[in-house]
């Protein structure tokens, strides 16, 4: 099984690591994990991501039970859209984490357990919200480029995609806003996006030139709303972003990946409220195949 590229009108919808958090907390075990991709496949998702949302969980990531979901992937169909290391959340979040090897190693022994899955997926390292509040400098850009390649390296060494989830706040927010562009070194590094579009649309990074920057490189998706006022992530068309928008720019930049659904929300309600972002963006998909909409400079 390789990685999803779908033809326009045969797009697919799957879900991040929230529908896990949503249905059983940040502390969900590998058990709840082949549970939860089971139960999808029930409810008619094709596509799901993992994740290890605290350094604690990743002793559970063996060859053993990794194999034993490799075995529930084939037997379901299901894809895995990208596996997300939440637990790396810190490793670019201060000067002093950047000049230093924090979370290399962690880094480097996660790849090492990815290779025992036997299907390719985009490995999603976030970039939470950078503690040293200060103005860009040119250290800070190189420090940050300098780390960032080492992590490209590593992941190209085990043949797997190094995607970016950029958190509001972030190293990478806070060149967007005193730049206004990415230093063309960044663009140089083999290194692609998780597009989130709830933690862009708070940061007011809903922008083309954030997609301009990863055309051809956009790896994965966490579709979600919000008021844009609050960093949450809710239903897709609950909030103010403007889908239409979205979809058009996600095509006009190359996205041929799953449609993942990004819905924090009480257990209760997991099943309820994935059918009805699964509904709405199927139809935002549907009216974006049918007319063939242009982008537009501002995708919120």
């Amino acid at each position: 099984m390789q990685n999803i590229v779908l033809r326009k009108g045969d797009e697919i919808i799957g879900v991040s690591p929230a529908f896990m958090i949503s249905l059983f907390s940040d502390g969900f075990t590998l058990d709840q994990v082949r549970e939860g991709l089971r139960l999808l496949h029930s409810w008619g998702f094709r596509a799901m991501q993992l994740e290890i949302y605290h350094r604690d969980k990743f002793s559970e990531w063996n060859r053993e039970a990794i194999k034993r979901i490799n075995s529930d992937v084939e037997e379901t169909g299901m894809s895995v859209s990208a596996f997300v290391a939440h637990f790396l959340l810190d490793t670019f979040s201060s000067g002093k984490n950047l000049s230093s090897d924090e979370g290399l190693g962690d880094w480097e022994a996660l790849l090492d357990r990815l290779d025992f899955f036997s299907f390719a997926f985009p490995v999603a390292l976030p970039l939470g919200p950078f503690l040293d509040r200060k103005h860009v400098t040119p250290e800070l850009v190189r420090l940050f480029i300098s780390k960032l390649e080492r992590f490209s390296e590593l992941a190209g060494q085990h043949n797997r995609i190094l995607a970016l989830e950029i958190l509001p706040e972030s190293i990478f927010s806070l060149f967007f806003h005193e730049l206004g562009y990415v230093p063309a070194e960044i663009a140089e590094l083999d290194v692609h996006l998780l597009f989130d579009t709830g933690h862009h649309f708070f940061a007011d990074t809903m922008t083309t030139r954030i997609l301009q920057w990863f055309e051809g490189r956009i790896a994965a998706l966490h579709l979600c709303d919000n008021s844009g006022l609050e960093n949450y992530s809710d239903v897709p068309g609950k909030g103010n972003i403007t889908w239409s928008n979205v979809m058009d720019a996600l095509a006009f930049y190359g996205y041929a990946g799953s449609y993942d659904l990004e819905i924090i929300c009480p257990s209760e309600k997991v099943k309820e409220y994935y059918e009805q972002g699964r509904r709405f963006i199927r139809n935002q998909l549907q009216q974006r195949n049918s007319y063939g909409r242009v982008h537009e400079e501002r995708i919120s």
